[in-house]
Parts: structure tokens; sequence; C-alpha cells
């Protein structure tokens, strides 16, 4: 009897190690499996942020763009008004120049009433 009971004793053992060692696997296979279902969510939000990304670039691009055509008008305005003021600069040295010589030194005749009610007459 006790050579039975060794027997039932060793044969539980034997299932418990089975139990045991399947519960190991499918806590292994379950694992696995969430790894690589996570993977696939990485992977998917990874091309979502990606995509985004592009998206944002491609504005910012485009922004850049009109940004940059702004700037070269606006550099070929300031290129124009320095070619005038080039041109022009002599022109208008000589207009200042005559204006300064142009003095009118003539008394104005408002002057000239406050003048004589100043002296009394």
């Amino acid at each position: 009897m006790a050579a039975n009971g060794i027997k039932q004793l060793m044969q539980a053992e034997e299932k418990a190690a089975q139990i045991v060692a399947e519960a190991r696997k499918e806590r292994n296979d379950k694992l696995k499996s969430a790894r690589n279902e996570a993977m696939k969510e990485i992977e998917s939000f990874r091309k979502q942020k990606q995509k985004d990304l592009d998206e944002m670039q491609k504005k910012l691009s485009s922004t850049n763009t009109s940004q940059n055509e702004l700037q070269k008008v606006t550099q070929a305005k300031i290129s124009d008004l320095e070619q005038m003021f080039k041109e022009n600069v002599e022109d208008s040295i000589q207009i200042i120049l005559q204006k300064v010589g142009d003095v009118d030194v003539a008394v104005p005749d408002t002057y000239k009433q406050r003048g004589a009610s100043a002296r009394g007459n």
C-alpha cells in the first residue's frame, strides 16, 4: 500500500509539474502575444505621428515659400528705391542748394505793421 501511495504521489507530482509547465508556456505565449500586439500598436502610432509630422512640414514649407517670395519682392522694391535715389540724388542736391540760396530778405507786411504799432505810429 505504501508503494501505491508513493506511486500516486509521484503521479500527482508529475501532473502538477505538467500543469505548471503548461501554465508557464501559456503565460509566455500570452506575453509574446501582448508584446507583438504592443509592437503593432507602437508601429501604428509611429506611422500616424510621422504622417502628422510630414503634413506639418509640408505646411511649414508652404509658409516658408510664401515668406521667401514676399522677401524677394520686398528686396526688389528696396533695390528699385535705391536705384531711384542714386539717379535723383544730384537733382535733389541742386534743388536744396537753390532753395537755400533763394532767401527772401524782404520783411513781411505783418512784421511791418507790428513794428509800426510798437513805435506808436
